[in-house]
């Protein structure tokens, strides 16, 4: 399990309502998803320059973490 340094700053990240946010999309042909997100509780579709992660189970998919880290 990959664990955030408790000493990052909030300001590094871009705050989004985990409520209401079901898609994401990124400008990156592909996306890793750093932080801890169970398999089937999200999506990742592809095209020739972006990425969008579907969040297909929001409760599922923030149940580890408040965060999500992604390397493009």
């Amino acid at each position: 399990m990959k664990v955030l340094n408790a000493n990052s700053e909030d300001q590094l990240f871009s705050a989004i309502r985990k409520d209401s946010t079901s898609a994401l999309e990124f400008n990156a042909k592909s996306i890793k998803l750093i932080t801890e997100h169970p398999e089937g509780s999200y999506s990742l579709t592809s095209t020739k320059d972006k990425t969008q992660l579907v969040i297909s189970d929001k409760k599922l998919f923030w149940k580890s973490t408040n965060y999500l880290v992604v390397q493009l």
